[in-house]
């Protein structure tokens, strides 16, 4: 149907400029205000939009006053030329990363379940009487997806999930007007809060009685991309009964699409796809929005993007923005497992930085359109300019349902991402290739005394990562007690850890699509600059970072490291890990295997760890070349712990109860195999374990295994099943691995301290370093690759056979490392005269 425009709308007193500019957000706010029922909805370029009955109407202004779509600036923001995203992101008592304790809820939401949990606690609590949730299937052009009342569980629990369509609060007007005194819970985006406020403002109607649950939003879809989904996957006899926009059915978070249709099958779309198509399908006022963190909610909830943080079964970040909310989220906080978090970390993994440009391109529309009174004298960005016109553009091949012009410009554009993709990799391994040409200025008798040494590839993220990095700092203190040691990073986690350990943490470049990022605190890269001038060694203990399985960027990384080194003439080691496979796409093997050829010569010692390891690195150097177990094996950083951590003292050495057996899973072995499969194997460990009478230690060596542990604890409320978290450091884990009498380990450095202390191991694996660890240790029986599936009986039998040969099995164990530790790698680095000089 066309709208006429003649007919509609005649004045400026009216929602007029919000339709022509299509401003409209299709929230039916207009409706439930106006006082003589002059709006009513029809459905016009994939939205649901207002229509004005010019009989009826008597101007009086309400509509445009409340209109989120028409007030481009809600916050009053555009007094200043240039804001923060502090500013941006509004006001902060709390904030968390969280997720709720109920695996269904969690596993049945978009993120961590905790506005399902808390609706249902509130409810059940008779806190509050209703809860308005969207509960929407499929696109119906004759029902207008709404924010519909409910106290039933079962609805809240069908609303839950992302839906990322424009939806009415007609029903929620309606309702607080029939009863204003009712207390409520509401959910919603930013720009239905802002109508659902300005409408109760006019109202006269308080907010005390209801809670704002407000929801992080990117942009709102035009429901014409139901239409562009039924095309290009439907058949035309089908009927789609239910598009799920995220589901963690098939791959788990964040999400992919998913289409039922009605005979039962159901199809997976990559989530890819679903953001390639968002900028044509978007509405045009989500390209001024400035409230993406939902600035007016009591709480906002989102995704948790934070790096390290993320989880297959979702985990959603938090800001607490009121004392209503405060008060409801701390009596609630025991359904949740939650961690305090900075709120800076949420804005930065929620790209607010990027809302900025919606900043100015909120300012130059408004002032275009003469829609706000202010005063902007600086210079419009052109850039800005014309990217919008390219976005309006874009979102008009959605508004207009141009389908084949919108699969032309995503294969077009694809080739463009590509083409900037490869010219990047190219640029930063052109920029590596000449660094290498320009000669070095520095040399020995320039540099003078050197008395630094520095740790590159270690971290705190997990077990194995800590024990590398403690291993060589215990060494080194030992060997020079007067040097100064860095651990330099690129896990921002790791930062964290400053006030913990006895040595100095700080962060160093990293690479993101070919090109080196410079940190962006220069005196902090000037530090960096004067600690590798006065640095003597560098050794290197990344455990897996050379490789095409870890990605090209990372792999460029290793060869900028050792160009860093060798610009500041550092004897650099890479110490025991794995190395290879090397099957890069071709552009990337024309920039990398140049690099790997020449820098590879370059450190003084490279140790594999495996046999594959050795000769996949052989090919690009062979000299410098080793084979050795892991470095962990090989020390005894136990003996320096007060000179490691600053507050010795308060480390946990946990007693464990004495006939105790360890289970240390791995996220990597549960992405691998079937999830019910996978749990129902330690369920029957467990059981098993049980009859004979051990204690069950769930070990955490990641914090991505820690909710693992936590859905196997689940089942068993027993104390013979105790949890020993991931917080715990890589001694106090050490402690309470030597006090049991054997581990079923998935993680590789839980396996590495087992054998360190003479505990015996059932390995479930799929890498070739399992094998071949536990091949050399004569071990290779207790060893089940899970790269095939989970046979249960098997492993169970490895189980069974481990504990009648137990002894046999330790003394074979001790044997072993006794003798890889009276080979120090240390030792052998030191004592040879020729590594020392370079």
């Amino acid at each position: 149907m066309k709208l006429e425009k003649s007919n509609t709308m005649r004045n400026n007193n009216t929602i007029k400029k919000t339709i022509e500019l299509n401003l409209c957000t299709s929230c039916e706010g207009c409706r439930a205000i106006c006082p003589v029922g002059a709006i009513s909805m029809i459905f016009n370029k994939g939205q649901f939009i207002p229509v004005i009955d010019n009989k009826i109407c008597t101007e009086c202004g309400l509509c445009k006053n409340i209109c989120p779509g028409y007030n481009l600036d809600p916050f009053n923001l555009f007094i200043k030329n240039n804001i923060s995203e502090i500013e941006l992101a509004g006001s902060c008592l709390d904030s968390y990363i969280t997720y709720t304790k109920d695996i269904k809820i969690r596993k049945n939401s978009a993120s961590g379940g905790i506005i399902t949990t808390l609706i249902i606690e509130l409810i059940r609590d008779n806190i509050y009487d209703k809860a308005f949730t969207l509960q929407y299937d499929y696109f119906d052009k004759n029902n207008i997806p709404k924010l519909k009342p409910t106290n039933q569980i079962s609805e809240v629990i069908n609303s839950a999930k992302s839906k990322y369509i424009p939806v009415s609060i007609y029903p929620v007007i309606e309702e607080i007007k029939r009863n204003p005194f009712g207390k409520y819970i509401i959910v919603g985006t930013g720009c239905q809060f802002t109508a659902i406020k300005n409408i109760l403002s006019k109202l006269n109607i308080k907010e005390e009685n209801i809670l704002f649950l407000g929801l992080f939003c990117d942009n709102t879809l035009n429901l014409n991309i139901y239409k562009y989904f039924k095309k290009k996957y439907i058949k035309e006899n089908n009927k789609i009964n239910i598009l799920d926009f995220r589901t963690k059915e098939c791959g788990g978070w964040p999400g992919n699409t998913k289409i039922e249709l009605n005979d039962g099958q159901k199809i997976f779309i990559d989530r890819k796809e679903r953001i390639s198509i968002k900028q044509y399908y978007q509405l045009s006022r989500c390209l001024y929005c400035n409230d993406k963190l939902n600035r007016q909610a009591d709480i906002s909830f989102g995704d948790c993007y934070i790096p390290g943080e993320e989880s297959k079964l979702g985990k959603s970040n938090i800001i607490i923005r009121t004392e209503k909310g405060r008060t409801i989220y701390d009596q609630y906080k025991n359904k949740f497992i939650s961690q305090k978090v900075d709120v800076e970390k949420i804005l930065a993994s929620q790209k607010l930085k990027e809302k900025l440009i919606n900043f100015k391109q909120a300012k130059y529309f408004s002032l275009k359109n003469k829609l706000s009174n202010f005063t902007y004298n600086s210079v419009l960005d052109k850039n800005i300019i014309r990217d919008l016109i390219k976005k309006e553009k874009y979102i008009n091949f959605g508004r207009d349902n141009q389908y084949y012009k919108i699969r032309l410009f995503i294969k077009i554009n694809k080739i463009k991402q590509r083409i900037k993709k490869i010219l990047k990799i190219f640029k930063g391994g052109l920029l590596i290739l000449g660094e290498l040409l320009i000669k070095n200025k520095l040399n020995k008798k320039t540099i003078g005394v050197k008395n630094n040494i520095i740790i590159l590839g270690g971290g705190t993220s997990n077990r194995g990562a800590e024990a590398m990095t403690l291993s060589v700092v215990s060494e080194m203190k030992k060997k020079y007690p007067k040097h100064n040691i860095y651990l330099l990073t690129r896990d921002k986690k790791t930062l964290d850890y400053k006030d913990t350990y006895n040595f100095a943490i700080m962060e160093i470049s990293s690479i993101k699509s070919g090109i080196l990022n410079k940190t962006e605190n220069i005196k902090q890269q000037n530090e960096i600059n004067n600690i590798l001038k006065n640095t003597e060694y560098a050794f290197d203990v990344s455990g897996y970072a050379l490789s095409s399985q870890r990605g090209f960027n990372r792999s460029l990384m290793c060869m900028h490291d050792i160009l860093l080194m060798r610009k500041y003439l550092i004897k650099y080691y890479l110490l025991p890990q794995s190395f290879g496979p090397f099957k890069y796409k071709i552009y990337q093997k024309i920039i990398l295997f140049p690099l790997m050829k020449i820098l590879l010569k370059y450190p003084v010692k490279i140790y594999a760890r495996e046999d594959k390891s050795y000769k996949a690195i052989m090919k690009f150097t062979k000299n410098n070349v080793e084979k050795s177990f892991d470095i962990v094996l090989r020390c005894n950083y136990e003996e320096n712990i007060k000179k490691l951590f600053k507050e010795p003292d308060k480390l946990r050495f946990l007693k464990l109860s004495g006939n105790s057996v360890g289970i240390v899973p791995n996220i990597r072995v549960a992405e691998r195999v079937n999830k019910n499969k996978y749990f129902s194997l330690y369920n029957q460990i467990i059981n098993e374990l049980i009859k004979r009478k051990y204690y069950i230690y769930l070990i955490g060596y990641s914090n991505e295994d820690d909710q693992i542990n936590r859905k196997i604890k689940s089942n068993y409320k027993s104390e013979n099943v105790t949890i020993i978290p991931n917080d715990f450091n890589t001694i106090e884990m050490e402690y309470v691995i030597k006090q049991l009498k054997f581990i079923i380990a998935s993680r590789f450095h839980s396996v590495i301290h087992a054998y360190k202390n003479s505990i015996p191991a059932v390995v479930i694996g799929w890498a070739n370093k399992y094998y071949e660890l536990l091949k050399s240790y004569n071990q290779i029986e207790y060893y089940y690759d899970c790269r095939n599936g989970l046979n249960n009986d098997k492993i169970l039998h490895l189980i069974n056979n481990i504990i009648k040969k137990r002894d046999e099995s330790e003394k074979k164990i001790s044997n072993m490392t006794n003798n890889i530790k009276s080979k120090s790698i240390f030792s052998d680095l030191f004592n040879s005269e020729k590594m020392i000089n370079g």
